[in-house]
């Protein structure tokens, strides 16, 4: 059972960066080129579109990998402090030697 949690959970985080690093290039760059067409100076707000919803997409990247180290260090901090009031149960403490 727990296997099967951890793997939902992968599934669902490379899902969630794969999203957040393809939908602002994506908007960029179809931006870039429908601005193109309204304005007719073909090709330069597809490549500028382009390099900003890169950038958004590696802005949006450091975002999500910065919360994710935080929520990660919070619990093992809760974890550490189960350990140590002995209040952690011995399923909980094999779990977290196994990451």
């Amino acid at each position: 059972m727990k296997d099967s949690k951890e793997v939902y959970r992968s599934l669902a985080m490379l899902t969630q960066v794969s999203l957040q690093l393809l939908i602002p290039i994506l908007i960029g760059v179809f931006g870039g080129i429908w601005l193109d067409k309204i304005l007719g100076i073909s090709p330069w707000l597809t490549i500028v579109g382009s390099v900003v919803g890169i950038a958004a997409a590696f802005r949006n990247l450091y975002m999500w990998s910065t919360r994710e180290i935080r929520r990660m260090e919070k619990s093992d901090r809760v974890v550490q402090a189960k350990r140590e009031t002995g209040l952690g149960t011995p399923d909980e403490e094999e779990d977290q030697d196994q990451i």
